[in-house]
Parts: structure tokens; C-alpha cells; sequence
């Protein structure tokens, strides 16, 4: 709904069932030779990596603000993992975003708090291991909760074949879409330069955040 508005609990239901979808104005193709298929999702997410795009995602309810963007893994982690995922949602940059009004602040503060009660909740909070646990916390759920914090979530739907020990690597040769082989060894290819860095693996639980 407009203005950060939403239906009450009890007239939700009746919403989604006469509102939504039921007014749309029919909106002509964009590209009417698209064909929705596995290949050219993969061969959008590529182009997505290789211009290195980035998404900035904002919630008005908790307040706060972080980035997406799409990464891919390097040869060495493929080699250790044949068959891996392609790619990687990398969570970054978080930061809050809190209201300049201070009701709409004190709320805001108020259900992101619930919201990390919620998400530590099994966690003992004398443990030594506390803030690692926290860590591991938000990366099972995908919860960022502190700027210093990252997270890599694995795209299922789009896995390296599995290949022989003799080629070492992927071999671009064997997909129907465009695969970040560029990344591997043996190429003359570079990505496009931009103003973003390059987002190579990096094992999640790289994090350093201070205790909180």
C-alpha cells in the first residue's frame, strides 16, 4: 500500500482477495523476444555480475538500509567444491535508517530490537561464545544486525556441473548460458571496471563485529 501503509490483521484477508491483482493495466513487453527460461535468468544474472549491480534495500518498519549485489565464487573454491553454486547474493553495507520524527524513531528502534530478541533467541547470553554465535545466528536466517557485518547467500538454482580432473576447471563449452569463466584460470577476459570492488569469495565467517 502507498505511504508505508498496511491492512489490519482483520480485513487482510479481504484485501488480498478483492484488491489485489484486480485492477492492473495490462503492460506491454519490454523485449518481446524474452523467453522466460533457466538460461536467460542465468544470462541475466551474469550481466548483473559482470556490471557489478548493486541494489540498495530500505525497510521503513525496522529502519534500517543495506546492499545486494551478486557474486561469484573463485577457481580455488571451485576446485575444493565441484558441482558448487555459481553465484552468491552478497548482504552488505548495513547501516540504520532510522525517522527524523521521534515517535516514528522510538518505534522503529522497538521492533528491530524484537526482531533480534527474536533471532538470539536460543542464544545463551553469558556464553564466551556469544558473539560468534550471533554471527552464525544471522547467517542461518540471512539477518543483518551490525555495519560490520556481512553475509553470502548461495543462488540453488544455478550449480557448475560436475567436471573431470582433467580439465581442473569448468569448461564454458558444456552450458547453454553464459557462466563467469573469467574468474578462472587461463582467461584474457576481465570484467568491466567500475567504481564497485570486486566481490571474489570470502568465507562468511570472516566477520569481525564487536560484541553487542
Amino acid at each position: 500500500m502507498s505511504l508505508n501503509r498496511r491492512a489490519c490483521g482483520t480485513h487482510q484477508f479481504e484485501f488480498s482477495r478483492k484488491e489485489i491483482n484486480h485492477h492492473l493495466k495490462p503492460v506491454p513487453d519490454s523485449d518481446p523476444g524474452f523467453i522466460n527460461s533457466k538460461s536467460s535468468h542465468a544470462n541475466h544474472v551474469y550481466d548483473l555480475w559482470q556490471h557489478r549491480w548493486k541494489n540498495d534495500i530500505s525497510s521503513n518498519r525496522l529502519g534500517i538500509r543495506y546492499n545486494v549485489r551478486f557474486a561469484a565464487n573463485s577457481s580455488n573454491f571451485i576446485r575444493k567444491h565441484p558441482g558448487a553454486y555459481i553465484y552468491r547474493k552478497h548482504l552488505l553495507d548495513f547501516k540504520f535508517n532510522l525517522s527524523s520524527n521521534p515517535a516514528t524513531k522510538r518505534k522503529q528502534e522497538t521492533r528491530f530490537k524484537r526482531h533480534c530478541t527474536r533471532m538470539f533467541k536460543n542464544i545463551n547470553p553469558i556464553s564466551r561464545t556469544m558473539k560468534e554465535d550471533k554471527i552464525a545466528a544471522g547467517r542461518r536466517f540471512r539477518f543483518l544486525f551490525h555495519e560490520a557485518q556481512h553475509i553470502y547467500s548461495p543462488i540453488h538454482h544455478l550449480k557448475f556441473k560436475r567436471f573431470s580432473t582433467e580439465k581442473l576447471l569448468p569448461d564454458p563449452d558444456d552450458y547453454t548460458f553464459k557462466i563467469p569463466h573469467h574468474m578462472l584460470e587461463n582467461s584474457s577476459i576481465t570484467p568491466i571496471a567500475r567504481s564497485q570492488p570486486s566481490t571474489s569469495y570470502r568465507p562468511s565467517g570472516a566477520n569481525t563485529i564487536p560484541i553487542i
